[in-house]
């Protein structure tokens, strides 16, 4: 079975974390954030200020290619 992703965006303080910890709630899925993906790389990181965003977005990509790998293994 291939595990299925679900990207929920938007700017910062619109509700997303809001929106995924309701769909958690009521369905066994898992909630990942971007940030928490793009810590697993970046470390010490102080604010979510961001100074190379294409360097930041392959971050992203990468991590979370990672992260569905993992998820598959369990799938």
């Amino acid at each position: 079975m291939t595990a299925k992703t679900v990207f929920i965006g938007g700017v910062h303080g619109v509700g997303k974390t809001h929106l995924c910890n309701r769909i958690v709630s009521h369905f066994d899925v898992a909630h990942v954030t971007a940030s928490e993906l793009i810590g697993r790389h970046v470390k010490h990181r102080i604010d979510k200020t961001v100074s190379d965003i294409e360097g930041n977005q392959l971050i992203l990509a990468e991590e979370l290619a990672r992260y569905q790998q993992a998820v598959e293994r369990y799938c």
